[in-house]
């Protein structure tokens, strides 16, 4: 039998202004095992998670 790898630890900011898109991309990481994922639909306010979260990887548009 051969698991998925296990991320659960890594942290995301996903950014972008269409919650349509936020919510693709989100699922295809809880598909992948990153649980741990905030989301920001501006740079004004991921410039302000991104300093409290302290995210290990940012994906934007």
């Amino acid at each position: 039998m051969h698991l998925a790898p296990s991320f659960p630890n890594l942290s995301v900011l996903l950014i972008d202004s269409s919650p349509h898109y936020r919510r693709i991309v989100r699922t295809m990481l809880y598909q992948a095992q990153l649980h741990r994922i905030f989301e920001a639909p501006d740079l004004s306010s991921a410039a302000t998670m991104f300093i409290q979260k302290q995210p290990n990887i940012v994906i934007l548009d």
